[in-house]
């Protein structure tokens, strides 16, 4: 998966975006077993957070983090593979691409079920959020 939570769509759509659509020729219904990977934004000269304040190429995400990608992850429709997307990111000065590598495959099953359930679970959280804290409209 990719850490598309910080894409910024706006910002992507001002690039010139020429790109020839490309659809993979994997047949996803051959996929069995999949390695769970989170491909994320890192960078090659950082000491988090002292760099938030020192560093002159700091640019500040949603989350305070550094945005090292020009525009994030962006998930581009014109390119597709395992997933109806391509991940599109341009690198700014210092930015990675990075993953930690689990080594165990899991049925793909699985991993769908997994975040299905993350999900879900996020999503019951944020209802009892605004549950306590009296932003959801009263069932009377």
């Amino acid at each position: 998966m990719f850490e598309l939570n910080f894409a910024h769509q706006g910002i992507w759509e001002k690039e010139i975006n020429n790109f020839i659509g490309f659809k993979s020729k994997i047949d996803r219904k051959k996929i069995k077993h999949v390695l769970s990977l989170n491909w994320e934004e890192h960078c090659l000269e950082c000491v988090v957070p002292l760099c938030y304040k020192s560093c002159l190429i700091y640019k500040k995400r949603i989350d305070g983090n550094c945005l090292r990608f020009l525009y994030g992850i962006y998930p581009n429709k014109n390119f597709s593979g395992h997933y109806n997307f391509g991940a599109d990111l341009r690198f700014r000065k210092w930015a990675k691409l990075e993953t930690r590598v689990n080594l165990i495959s899991i049925p793909l099953k699985v991993l769908k079920e997994k975040y299905s359930f993350l999900i879900q679970n996020h999503l019951y959280r944020i209802l009892i959020f605004f549950e306590v804290f009296g932003v959801l409209p009263n069932k009377e």
